[in-house]
């Protein structure tokens, strides 16, 4: 469904689940049918309107619209999508998206990079239960993703609620992990 660039800002702006689900859709279909609409980024803190646990969809639309859609203004580049995924999974559920937002940084170009661009978004935000879940699949990653992982949390390790994060993964890290991460 084709609709203007305000109308579409208007039922993100507006407060509503059903209308910023419509916004997506929308989005979506103009990126899928490469038909030019312009609007600001769609951030994390977006999705509050949904509550705690985001529908599927949304999930699914938003992370697509977030790595591919061309129409933001500003652009989004590959390390703000990254950083806004992180942000999402670390604040929302389900653990699918944390899972999606794991795999943006883990296949980048430079997954140390994007990996530390990500935790550090993170570090930034409010963060839930959910951050747990995004940190253990960042966990799961290669060494470069590991070592970035572990790096984070050893700035993390004293900083409130951000401790918490490091005691839910504090299982999964080798005796070597905690001493670099100071648990």
């Amino acid at each position: 469904m084709w609709r203007t660039a305000d109308e579409i800002q208007a039922d993100v702006a507006s407060g509503d689940p059903a209308r910023m689900g419509e916004a997506l859709e929308t989005l979506a279909f103009h990126m899928d049918t490469m038909e030019p609409v312009t609007v600001p980024p769609i951030r994390a803190a977006d999705l509050a309107v949904f509550g705690d646990e985001l529908p599927d969809d949304v999930v699914d639309r938003w992370l697509k619209l977030l790595a591919r859609f061309d129409g933001w203004d500003p652009p989004l580049s590959a390390e703000d999508a990254v950083a806004e995924a992180a942000r999402a999974a670390a604040r929302f559920g389900p653990s699918g998206l944390a899972l999606e937002a794991s795999l943006l940084a883990k296949t980048a170009d430079d997954p140390g990079a994007m990996t530390r661009a990500a935790l550090e978004a993170v570090g930034a935000t409010v963060v839930t239960e959910h951050a747990g879940a995004f940190v253990s699949y960042l966990l799961a990653g290669d060494d470069t993703v590991r070592d970035a992982t572990v790096a984070a949390l050893a700035g993390w390790v004293a900083r409130g609620e951000l401790a918490a994060v490091v005691s839910w993964v504090e299982a999964e890290l080798s005796d070597e992990e905690r001493a670099r991460v100071g648990v």
